[in-house]
């Protein structure tokens, strides 16, 4: 009986994740990632149940997201830019004035490089592939982690 109950949670556990790892290897395959793939990413990591609708998305994660990016369009290429804004909120990262003072995604990229977990010749111009946003997605795991 006891395997059976075991056997019936690792399936249910199984079908609760299936979704992530299903989103994991399509990003994996993307020359860019979207706003989309950023939103419900960061959706993941506030444990955020997440919908086929991005409106939707965005209203749950803008609980946790006091500014999000400009032109929240699904389809648009992020930036830099617009992972640093989400990514610095998510970490709570409180050191640069003007990170505080203006909330843009110029200075939020400004403070992921003073923490490397982005590089310093860094434009907050730049277009993120889905491989380089799950490479950036875990650097910032292991800066929360450690800190």
């Amino acid at each position: 009986m006891k395997k059976f109950i075991i056997i019936v949670l690792l399936f249910f556990n199984f079908l609760i994740f299936s979704d992530q790892i299903e989103f994991i290897n399509e990003l994996t395959t993307k020359k860019y990632a979207t706003m989309s793939d950023l939103i419900i990413s960061f959706c993941y990591l506030y444990n955020i149940e997440v919908s086929t609708d991005f409106e939707t998305n965005v209203k749950s994660l803008s609980k946790f997201i006091a500014k999000l990016p400009k032109k929240l369009n699904k389809d648009r290429v992020i930036t830099m830019g617009d992972f640093s804004l989400i990514a610095a909120q998510y970490l709570k990262l409180k050191s640069g004035l003007f990170y505080l003072a203006t909330k843009s995604g110029r200075y939020a990229l400004r403070e992921l490089m003073l923490v490397n977990i982005i590089q310093t010749n860094t434009s907050e111009f730049e277009k993120i592939s889905g491989e380089e946003l799950l490479k950036y997605l875990e650097k910032v795991i292991e800066y929360e982690e450690k800190n």
